[in-house]
């Protein structure tokens, strides 16, 4: 706190000063004029001399440059302007290589960009060679050109659109008026806006509607205002304390093109390997190495996938760099830690800061000997305090310090006898200094401030029992308390700066927040290798030591990909690391400024390994703002929950609710971490955006320009989250094209306009599928990215506005640098044929096992269960229920349809005629059939595959003795699994429209049922668990029949509805009837208790069958009398009473059989609640349902076949 304070207050002092300072004229610099103009092919050059008497503004004004232009591609212009004699500091390749061109192969006549002049004063403009759009002009003020300032303005259209030009935690679209954006890296403790914060990217969007978009960008590292104002007409104007005009101009003209031309000139992403995109948890303050390992434990305990444990500096002695804690986090112990992690397949990162404790100790001694940090004009270390105290800092462009940097991580990470980290964290990097400037008294500035802060006290064991960790940290070990500690220049050269410059204190004051330019950093007049001065090169320190760190971890591992995620970050930086957006504050404007900052590192910087510290790092969190920040957190390419000492612990299991938000949304995460991983890789290849602004995918549209609460996950997911404190609904657009609600996988009408979304719990975050996209998804979630893996794939088709869709699949190992083999596949959807098409050089070792195809109306949706498609070849899926036609065909795409025989095909159709004689005599039922059925059959493919079961059976009954086939069990477990998970969708969202046509698909739905039980026991060796899955079946159907009954119970008693269990008794039973029933519901649950424990019992089918017919007529009959018939039943049979007696005898079974009961109960209950299918809701059976998700019981449900049903209750 009291750095804070120091830190302040010198700023103020200093910004006191910068008033005063600012006081030169620049309305008299004259400009330049150009002479001797060649012009070659794609390249023009020039002479700029002073137009007349220098001003000498803000130091001396450089009389002679030179003016190169370059044609390097057909959509980007290079302009430089750099002092002739070629001494003013320039950015060094070795920061950011310089792109190539074509090598003078691009002509002038033949570009999208066209470089324009006037010669005296001079002045340039680019124009928009298609349509002659002036973008970037600087007619209206003269060009500066100085030895501590370079002025440069140009003229921009009103009302502008313009985003980048950070870091910042302002609004992703810039203020157009009186804005500053000052670009010097400081550490911005709680990222306050308007400010500079930790890194520097100069380069800006300007969009001005559809294939109007193109970008600017300055690659100059000296510290600058860029200022957007309409003060002298609409304008942005660059103001630098030296170096040169390096201009990139990238046509677009989308701004998807804009990011990928800029990537071409600073660098595609680097790549991260697959578990990087898994959920991180850290926080500053653990006290020792037990404190860690029980976050590591609860999270497993909340069943909330935790796949990278990391620490803060906590570990060091004493803040010191490459050291353990002896006392709280001793060497044995944390690699007992690490090793337990990798064996569950989980990671560990660490933090390593720059600076380096000024004391003996190893890397302090070694440095120092190999002369790799900093110096002061006499050739003493410079000396700074940071957390150990008094601190030096390493020369990141020395070519010894990179032999330093691998030496310390070769012995402090080694796997044999370090802390084997998986990845590197890396902080301070601004680099950040707490003392006050000038600094004169390093040591007593220290002591004062309390630097290096006490330890917090040690616990000789950890007061916790972990089962299943090590013995040395449970309970009852204890600490060994062995101290280990792991742990030419300044010559002149071309264009390292001009002589005589005031580099502390330049006549040209930038509004640094913290006040003069060495204030809470390096001085500025320190001297790097080769020259370098700290005033030019400052902002590049972060990426300087992020290189540097990157090849350190590539030489103690060097096939594997190195993830180093910084704070401080130049132009070019996501090249080699990822970014977390620093220290925010837990608040809302913080969550919600999140979102800007994410885009513009992702969809701008080409940073896009970027996420916030989610929940918030400063200040205390809440648990309503850490529920939604764990859900929005999810959808950021670097996912992590980390927050300070000295507040509130903030895991994600801290809260119940906040802990089902987590779980909720990392599962939603996983099934689309492929998809993600995709677009990840392609940005790494092409630069094109992982993450989306929504403009950038609807440039025409004015209403998504300054949109940022919004944004697109990759090309297809909509992320709409919930912003506003202690709300429920939210305002998004949609813009007029198709989208599916993620959840219902319904479309959603639109027309381009706002809507509120209302109820959105604290648990959900509202997605939407962009229409004509191919989303590729595991499965299912898992708890490791390892076990993800390891799922198969779920290829979901959201076909757009002309029924087509697209997508692609990008598949490797997901950790080498160098894969061995990939595969990069692409999908296409049009007229009903799905087609997987690319290279297939990865074997994933799992097939495409689902495949889901939305519709364009109201319960439209097409799922393909049980497939097996190879994710090693080309494929085509023809003849697909295309969604929204009523023409479509059978679908026999799948390897086990095609074995089946055409004949057996072939008896649906007389399976059908066979269904609709028994209806003959009901006209109703006839027009059901012959309207409504095939209606929703061809829309609704399960249908017409659960008619082919039936027929299946049905053909086994007529040939007597037949036993059936493996294919034909196989074809009725695909049928019956895909049947019911479709069903179930549907009795989800029910509705007055479907309630009619789910009754038709009950009817088959049973056929099915029966179908399934009777194959299965013509084969019990195969399909021992065959009546198990039976009974399963028939409780989810049972659960339907509650939904649909009400509402069509005029034409329920209008004929037999029992074309295969026999006749419904049409008079209303009596409560004797009712308790007549009750010994079969009674044994049908002990009978399926007494199989799911003795599985291998001969059981007589016969009795199986008949006590599950009797037990459907039963609920049959209750189900068509009125509500109170259910409340009759239960008084009847004593069924609360029962559950109130087994549940826990059920729950310690954990069987399939006996969970399922439990759900089927709890499920068939929730149906009452959709009213217009019944008369009334009674309040018995709502507490009911009241008092069964009381039970803890529905904590534990983990099977599969149960979790819909959970979900009801729970909602």
């Amino acid at each position: 706190m009291l750095f804070i304070f120091l830190s302040l207050l010198a700023g103020a002092i200093s910004a006191a000063s910068v008033v005063r300072r600012q006081s030169s004229n620049v309305t008299e610099c004259p400009g330049y004029t150009a002479t001797n103009i060649q012009e070659s092919g794609s390249r023009i050059t020039a002479d700029l001399s002073l137009a007349g008497p220098p001003c000498n503004s803000y130091g001396y004004d450089v009389p002679s440059l030179t003016l190169t232009v370059e044609y390097q591609t057909d959509s980007r212009l290079h302009v430089l302007i750099e002092d002739a004699a070629k001494q003013v500091y320039q950015v060094p390749e070795l920061v950011v290589p310089r792109p190539t061109g074509t090598n003078g192969t691009v002509s002038s006549n033949s570009t999208a960009l066209k470089f324009l002049w006037k010669e005296n004063p001079f002045s340039f403009a680019i124009v928009r060679t298609s349509s002659n759009e002036t973008l970037f002009d600087t007619s209206s003020v003269p060009m500066i050109f100085e030895s501590q300032y370079l002025r440069l303005r140009t003229t921009l259209p009103d009302e502008p659109n313009i985003y980048g030009l950070g870091e910042h935690s302002d609004n992703f679209m810039l203020n157009r008026t009186n804005a500053t954006r000052t670009l010097w890296s400081r550490d911005a403790y709680e990222i306050p806006p308007g400010t500079n914060l930790y890194g520097n990217h100069p380069i800006y969007i300007d969009h001005r509607g559809e294939d109007r978009t193109h970008g600017v960008f300055l690659l100059n590292s000296n510290g600058m205002d860029i200022k957007i104002d309409n003060s002298a007409g609409q304008f942005l104007e660059y103001n630098t304390l030296g170096g040169v005009f390096d201009l990139y101009f990238m046509a677009g003209p989308s701004p998807k093109d804009v990011v990928s031309q800029y990537s071409e000139v600073v660098g595609t992403p680097a790549m991260m390997p697959y578990w990087g995109f898994g959920f991180h948890n850290c926080r500053y303050g653990y006290q020792d190495v037990y404190d860690v390992a029980d976050a590591v434990y609860n999270y497993s305990q909340a069943n909330i996938p935790l796949e990278t444990m990391w620490t803060d500096i906590d570990y060091m002695n004493l803040r010191r760099v490459f050291t353990l804690d002896p006392d709280r986090f001793p060497l044995s112990k944390m690699r007992e830690l690490v090793d337990h992690l990798h064996s569950h397949e989980q990671h560990y990162v660490l933090m390593v800061d720059p600076a380096v404790w000024k004391g003996d100790y190893l890397p302090y001694n070694k440095g120092s000997q190999e002369g790799v940090f900093l110096k002061v004009a006499n050739g003493s270390d410079y000396t700074g305090v940071v957390w150990p105290g008094p601190t030096v800092w390493p020369d990141f462009f020395s070519p010894s310090t990179q032999d330093f940097w691998d030496q310390e991580f070769a012995a402090f990470f080694s796997p044999d006898s370090g802390v084997d980290i998986d990845a590197l964290w890396i902080d301070m990097n601004e680099a950040s200094n707490f003392c006050t400037f000038p600094c004169g008294d390093p040591v007593g500035f220290a002591a004062t401030a309390g630097d290096p802060p006490p330890p917090p006290p040690v616990r000789p064991a950890n007061p916790i029992a972990l089962p299943g960790w090590p013995d040395d940290l449970q309970p009852n070990a204890t600490i060994v308390s062995k101290r280990s500690v792991i742990s030419k220049r300044q010559s002149n050269g071309t264009m390292i700066g001009l002589p005589n410059r005031d580099l502390l204190n330049p006549p040209y004051m930038i509004h640094n927040a913290a006040g003069v330019l060495s204030q809470s950093t390096l001085r500025s007049d320190l001297i790097h290798h080769g020259g370098y001065a700290e005033y030019d090169v400052h902002n590049m320190y972060g990426t300087m030591m992020s290189t540097t760190s990157r090849n350190a971890m590539l030489s103690r591992r060097p096939t594997v990909r190195p993830m180093v995620i910084t704070r401080s970050t130049f132009a070019g930086a996501g090249a080699h690391v990822g970014h977390w957006l620093g220290d925010n504050v837990s608040g809302w404007h913080d969550y919600r400024i999140s979102i800007s900052g994410m885009l513009n590192f992702a969809s701008v910087f080409q940073v896009p390994m970027v996420g916030s510290d989610v929940c918030g790092y400063a200040e205390n969190t809440t648990e309503t703002l850490c529920a939604r920040w764990a859900t929005l957190g999810a959808f950021q390419p670097f996912y992590r929950n980390h927050n300070a000492a000295g507040t509130i612990s903030q895991e994600f299991y801290r809260w119940d609710s906040v802990a089902q938000a987590a779980r909720n949304a990392i599962d939603i995460r996983y099934r689309l971490l492929d998809y993600i991983y995709t677009a990840f890789h392609q940005q790494t290849v092409t630069g094109e955006p992982v993450l989306n602004p929504m403009f950038y995918l609807y440039p025409g549209d004015a209403n998504t320009f300054p949109i940022d609460l919004q944004f697109f996950y990759g090309d297809a997911i909509l992320v709409s989250p919930v912003t506003e404190e202690n709300s429920t609904s939210v305002s998004i657009y949609l813009p007029d094209d198709r989208f599916y609600d993620w959840y219902t996988l319904q479309p959603v009408q639109n027309t381009g306009s706002t809507q509120t979304l209302s109820n959105v719990d604290y648990q959900t975050i509202p997605l939407h599928i962009r229409g004509g996209s191919i989303i590729p998804l595991r499965t299912e979630s898992a708890n490791t990215t390892t076990e993800l893996r390891k799922r198969p794939f779920e290829i979901l088709v959201a076909p757009g506005t002309d029924g087509t869709a697209s997508g692609a699949l990008y598949l490797d190992e997901g950790n080498m640098i160098d894969q061995p083999s990939t595969s990069e596949i692409s999908f296409s959807y049009s007229n009903g044929t799905l087609t997987m098409s690319g290279t297939f050089g990865y074997d994933a070792g799992v097939d495409v096992a689902k495949v889901t195809i939305l519709g364009q109306q109201q319960d439209e949706v097409v799922m393909l269960g049980g497939l097996s498609i190879p994710l090693t070849g080309a494929a085509t899926l023809a003849k697909l229920p295309a969604a929204g036609h009523e023409t479509a065909q059978l679908p026999l795409s799948s390897q086990t349809i095609q074995a089946t025989s055409v004949q057996e095909v072939e008896l649906m159709h007389h399976y059908t005629a066979y269904i609709y004689s028994t209806f003959s005599n009901n006209p109703v039922l006839t027009a059901l059939w012959k309207e409504a059925v095939p209606r929703h059959a061809f829309r609704h493919r399960f249908l017409l595959q659960g008619l082919l079961a039936v027929a299946a059976q049905h053909k086994l009954h007529q040939e007597k003795g037949a036993k059936s086939s493996p294919e034909l069990v196989e074809i009725a477990d695909i049928y019956q699994q895909e049947a019911l998970t479709t069903y179930i969708y549907l009795l989800d969202n029910i509705t007055e429209d479907n309630c009619h046509a789910l009754f038709a698909f009950s009817q088959v739905i049973v056929g099915i049922s029966y179908s399934r039980l009777s194959l299965s026991m013509d084969d019990q060796t195969t399909h021992p668990h065959g009546l198990i899955d039976a009974i399963v079946d028939i409780f989810e159907l049972l659960k339907g029949a509650l939904a649909i009954a009400r509402q069509a119970s005029s034409w329920l008693r209008a004929g037999d509805l029992e074309p295969m269990m026999g006749d419904v008794p049409r008079e209303a039973p009596s409560d004797n009837a009712l308790a007549s029933h009750a010994p079969c519901i009674q044994e049908l649950l002990l009978l399926a208790h007494s199989i799911a424990n003795e599985p291998s019992q001969e059981l007589d089918s016969g009795a199986r069958v008949a006590t599950l017919h009797s037990t459907i007529q039963l609920l049959r009959i209750i189900f068509q009398e009125d509500t109170d018939s259910v409340d009759k039943m239960n008084k009847t049979i004593g069924l609360p009473v029962w559950f109130d007696t087994n549940y826990i005898r059920l729950l310690k079974a954990h069987d399939q059989a006996s969970l399922t009961v439990l759900a089927f109960y709890g499920a068939a209950l929730h149906q009452f609640r959709h009213e217009w299918c019944f008369d009334g809701v009674g309040a018995k059976i709502v507490q009911a349902v009241t008092d069964l998700v009381s039970h803890d019981w529905l904590e534990h449900l983990v099977w599969p076949q149960t979790e819909t049903g959970i979900q009801n209750l729970q909602r």
